[in-house]
């Protein structure tokens, strides 16, 4: 089975009073994607997807921008943030994500393995639509974080969540199980170290 390229999205603008599922990115977001797309090396890949969440959708858009796939993206609901109530107190927040890893059920949070099934289905129809070729999905913190649990077969964690930055790219192979190239690798932008002639992964 090919390469999966994961994306996480960009810098959002938080707005309390707004669904996150709606908020948008940054100009710094939409700028990091755009650096974050020149590492991937699209004529090994066969279909871009992404979640139905304003910022994953831009994200895909500037990700892919001057290349045939911004004009093709698909849609695939299966890639959206883990379904949780939004709490506004980061300090309340970070506890109640690191219960939910921990394998501690929180209200309203969708249930751990409902998640890792809905985003293994979702990354499998992306393998699909783009074989014999890779895919590149853009996804979410948070699920993606399930995701790599999956893959390793351990419990997420807060630690594997914080190290996902704002966007970032992972390469991984779900056939196997096996992470080729983890997250924090390639990008972290927040952290001065933006790509320049750097080699496509």
């Amino acid at each position: 089975m090919p390469s999966l390229y994961l994306v996480r999205h960009g810098e959002t603008r938080p707005t309390p009073s707004q669904d996150p599922r709606l908020w948008e990115l940054t100009d710094k977001g939409k700028r990091d994607a755009r650096a974050l797309g020149r590492l991937i090396p699209w004529d090994s890949v066969g279909k871009v997807v992404a979640s139905p969440e304003s910022k994953a959708q831009q994200t895909a858009h500037w990700l892919t921008l001057g290349t045939p796939f911004n004009h093709e993206l698909e849609v695939l609901d299966g890639l959206h943030e883990l379904a949780a109530p939004f709490v506004s107190d980061p300090l309340l927040f970070r506890s109640q994500l690191q219960a939910y890893f921990a394998g501690k059920p929180q209200p309203g949070w969708e249930p751990l393995e409902a998640a890792r099934m809905r985003i293994l289905d979702a990354l499998d129809h992306a393998l699909t639509l783009a074989f014999p070729k890779a895919a590149v999905a853009v996804s979410h913190g948070r699920i993606l974080t399930v995701l790599l649990s999956a893959i390793t077969g351990r419990l997420p964690s807060l630690d594997a969540w914080e190290k996902i930055a704002m966007p970032d790219l992972a390469r991984v192979n779900l056939e196997h199980r096996v992470i080729e190239i983890p997250f924090g690798i390639t990008l972290h932008p927040d952290r001065g170290n933006m790509p320049t002639g750097k080699p496509r992964i």
